[in-house]
């Protein structure tokens, strides 16, 4: 039987290095198709240009999103899970406790909060609900933007046979390119935590605990 925990724990930041990789891709090439716009009011039409708009947000939001789970929480879940249970005990210690060690509160050491804060911050976005919450958002406008893009485009075409003067032809079908692949990529991302989420459901646990 495949153990889908440490299926799950290696297929994690591969997939998320993927995507954001795609989404950095996607952000430059929009950043830089925007910034031309605005400086030679060049745009094919305005239609292009607020779809290009529009895939600037999502490839930084994703961008974002990805760098999050990539390096934030793979360093917070460098951890176990008993050692953030003896985290939170800590950070529970009874007044007594202090009394006998003659310390106050204030003085604990900064360890024990800086565990319970990347514990409690850990929990939230690594489990199924935090997982579905952002990947859904993300498919969200990843469809929009490239939807949006590949219809006022025309879809597949050749850029010498627009009927109107097209700028930077190659670098947007890029954009709709990588805005697909990126698309393509949380699809299957959104599937897997809908599967495991479905059978932890289905199992009798949350949707609050951790994806692995």
């Amino acid at each position: 039987m495949v153990d889908s925990s440490a299926a799950i724990r290696r297929g994690h930041p591969i997939s998320f290095l993927l995507f954001t990789f795609v989404a950095f891709i996607v952000a430059v090439i929009a950043s830089t198709l925007v910034a031309d716009y605005n400086s030679n009011g060049n745009a094919p039409t305005k239609g292009i240009e607020n779809a290009t708009r529009f895939l600037l947000f999502a490839g930084w939001w994703g961008f974002l999103i990805g760098a999050v789970y990539v390096s934030v929480l793979e360093r917070a879940e460098i951890l176990p899970a008993s050692a953030f249970a003896a985290i939170r005990r800590c950070a529970h210690s009874t007044s007594h406790d202090f009394d006998t060690n003659q310390r106050s509160p204030s003085d604990a050491p900064p360890t024990k909060q800086t565990g319970l804060f990347l514990a409690s911050v850990g929990g939230v976005i690594t489990s199924i609900a935090g997982h579905g919450v952002a990947l859904f958002l993300t498919w969200i406008f990843w469809l929009a933007g490239a939807a949006a893009l590949t219809d006022r485009t025309g879809g597949s075409f050749n850029c010498a046979d627009k009927g109107y003067p097209f700028p930077y032809c190659n670098s947007t079908k890029a954009l709709m390119a990588f805005a697909w692949i990126g698309w393509i990529i949380l699809t299957l991302m959104f599937a897997v935590v809908v599967f495991f989420g479905a059978r932890a459901f289905s199992g009798g646990r949350s949707v609050k605990e951790s994806l692995a």
